[in-house]
């Protein structure tokens, strides 16, 4: 679940607007969305987040216009077909069941939960939502530890961990609150200048590192989310940066690149990108090896950087670069390959 779509709703709670939030709990086969993806409606009509686009948000929207006046909270399944009787007309011919919850002002409890996951957003503290509805829970939302979280769900990552059940009208559904993708780019030249707004401007989190403030400063990153003047050695472990971040290396030295990289691979970010020639990028390498790393762990690297658009200018640079981080974010993401929302 988006952290915005949360957000959002706090908004609402203290402005007093009733909102409908509707989360994708289930999928089977294709579908435009993935597991956790969360829309917010609110009374005036106004959308955060998105549950797939298309025909499917087409009719939860509609829906949730709809509960928010009866004050409802419910499951409803959706047949993705364009031929079974009573699907909605979409290709993907895969079935999505979603959860709507009614969101009122006046619930205390429910106000009071949404001003705690703001809290605990703006803290950057993971957490998982909670939507149950029984007898003794009617329509009710909760915060669960990411600790917690992990205790019940096991090894694997947190789309295989979310947990819906649903029987005889009772449910419950636990899923994450996502923060948007980091992505730490070292160096701050003319480069990262032109791929940081573009990186921010696709819903990644920007951190820029640089040795020197001439570089790294808010004039020259207005879009980024965080701006170190530190030495890029030791940055991975100031940053804490892990299998959840991407990477960028674009420092003005083989030495800080060497020094950057020789940090971040043991520590097996999601992205690992280099800028350079093939040949810088071969001398890098042997001294990587030198020091004990695999063809393997290297064989991992993204370098030279970028997908080959033919990329010459700075700018055209940064598309080719944040192309590639586009890709391997898509490859990380269940979803619908056939339609692209139908």
């Amino acid at each position: 679940m988006n952290k915005e779509v949360l957000l959002r709703a706090a908004e609402n709670m203290a402005a007093g607007i009733p909102s409908e939030l509707a989360v994708i709990a289930f999928t089977m086969g294709s579908s435009p969305g993935k597991r956790g993806d969360a829309m917010l409606i609110a009374q005036n009509g106004e959308q955060a987040g998105t549950v797939g686009g298309g025909l499917l948000e087409f009719e939860s929207t509609k829906l949730c216009l709809e509960y928010i006046n009866e004050k409802k909270s419910l499951v409803r399944t959706f047949e993705l077909d364009s031929e079974k009787a009573g699907a909605i007309g979409m290709i993907c011919g895969g079935q999505d069941t979603l959860l709507y919850q009614y969101l009122d002002p006046e619930d205390t409890q429910t106000r009071g939960t949404l001003e705690e996951a703001a809290r605990l957003i703006r803290e950057d503290v993971r957490f998982w939502m909670l939507f149950t509805n029984s007898a003794a829970y009617p329509g009710r939302i909760g915060i669960m530890s990411a600790e917690q979280a992990d205790k019940l769900g096991g090894p694997g990552d947190d789309a295989d961990r979310i947990v819906f059940d649903e029987s005889d009208g009772d449910y419950v559904l636990s899923v994450p609150v996502k923060n948007r993708d980091r992505v730490v780019i070292y160096g701050g030249g003319h480069i990262a200048q032109e791929v940081a707004p573009l990186l921010a401007h696709l819903d990644f989190a920007v951190t820029v590192i640089d040795d020197s403030g001439e570089y790294a400063n808010q004039e020259n990153f207005p879009e980024a989310d965080r701006i170190l003047i530190t030495d890029f050695a030791g940055a991975a472990e100031l940053l804490k940066i892990g299998p959840d971040d991407y990477a960028v290396i674009m420092t003005r030295g083989h030495k800080s690149d060497y020094t950057a990289e020789s940090e971040l691979l043991p520590r097996q970010p999601k992205y690992l990108g280099v800028i350079g020639s093939r040949r810088k990028t071969e001398k890098l390498n042997e001294k990587l090896r030198a020091d004990g790393f695999s063809d393997e762990a290297l064989d991992s690297v993204y370098t030279p950087i970028g997908l080959d658009i033919g990329a010459k200018t700075p700018a055209e640079i940064a598309v080719s670069i944040a192309a590639e981080l586009i890709q391997v974010r898509a490859k990380q993401r269940q979803g619908c390959s056939c339609c692209g929302g139908c």
